[in-house]
């Protein structure tokens, strides 16, 4: 996947696509248009109800940022929120700080150029 995918990802798809990237397997499993669950064993198909609000949620977003080798936090001109990975090539602006913490990890993760 690339930056262009990964920046106009909706919040779910991004969601799902952390936990893949987190070594989840399978396909989400929804309810109420909700991810709820993913199988998180590849041998025996364990499904996990604790998948993480990585989206929606500040708490869930910053255990992103604790695996980060470093990152600096600021505010665009404009007020958008900017997060720049010491890995000298991830620099995401964003509207909303927690889709910026998600993008960010999930571009650094798969090295989206």
């Amino acid at each position: 996947m690339n930056r262009n995918e990964i920046m106009t990802m909706p919040a779910d798809e991004l969601r799902l696509a952390i936990a893949k990237a987190h070594g989840w397997y399978g396909f989400g499993f929804y309810k109420s248009g909700v991810l709820s669950g993913l199988r998180n064993d590849p041998e025996y198909g364990v499904l996990s109800n604790a998948v993480p609000e990585w989206t929606t949620s500040i708490a869930d977003a910053w255990v992103l940022l604790n695996e980060f080798p470093g990152f600096t936090m600021s505010k665009t001109p404009d007020g958008r929120a900017l997060l720049s990975v010491f890995d000298g090539i991830t620099h995401i602006a964003d509207t909303d700080l927690i889709l910026a913490i998600c993008r960010a990890w999930l571009m650094w993760k798969t090295e989206a150029e």
